[in-house]
Parts: structure tokens; C-alpha cells; sequence
């Protein structure tokens, strides 16, 4: 979700490769060759990207996040793939009954 409106995959791409281009372009300002701005681009966004992705897994499973006090697999707390993955496999009310199982009758199964 950006801004409370979610984004399709597809429009998460382009907004990535736009904000490569125009990382590119600002590096490309103060590098003289191309090969040096394409390198400092390029760890420039993972540094961005690391750090967006650990600051969202620390957030979800901190202590301040609403849904902290429900017990999960921590996986489930910080990715919403686990679950797709779960219901991929067609074994999805097996896997919830044996987290119910384990964890008491409310379970976090999704990170929001």
C-alpha cells in the first residue's frame, strides 16, 4: 500500500525503475564517467532498499506494532508471501489448524 492505495506490481516496477533512472541521472552529475555513476546508483538503491526492508521487519516485530501481543511464526509476522506460500501448496487449513494448535485460538498470520 502507498498512502492507503494499493499499488500493482506493475506499478511498483515502473516507480522503481523511474527512481533508478533518476538516482542514475543525479550520480551521473557528480561522476564523471558513466561506469562509476552506474556503480554509485546501484549501491546507493540497495542501501536504500536494505534499509527500507529492515526497518519494516524491526517494525513488525517490535513491541509497538498493533498486532505485537498475537502470537505467529515470525515469518508470517513480517511477509505476507508466507501465507501465499502456505496456500500454494493447497495444505493452507492444515497449516492454520496446526497454528491454532500451537498458539491458542488467535494466531498472526499476516503482517498487518
Amino acid at each position: 500500500m502507498l498512502h492507503k492505495w494499493p499499488v500493482r506490481g506493475d506499478q511498483g516496477l515502473a516507480l522503481a525503475a523511474i527512481t533508478f533512472s533518476l538516482v542514475y541521472l543525479v550520480t551521473r552529475i557528480l561522476y564523471p564517467t558513466p561506469s562509476e555513476a552506474l556503480c554509485a546508483t546501484i549501491v546507493l538503491y540497495f542501501t536504500y532498499l536494505t534499509t527500507l526492508t529492515a526497518g519494516t521487519v524491526g517494525y513488525r516485530v517490535s513491541y509497538w506494532h498493533p498486532l505485537a501481543s498475537y502470537p505467529g511464526p515470525w515469518l508470517a509476522k513480517t511477509t505476507g508471501l508466507w501465507l501465499a506460500m502456505m496456500s500454494m501448496g493447497g495444505k493452507r487449513f492444515i497449516v492454520i489448524d496446526e497454528l491454532h494448535a500451537r498458539y491458542g485460538p488467535f494466531v498472526r498470520i499476516g503482517e498487518h
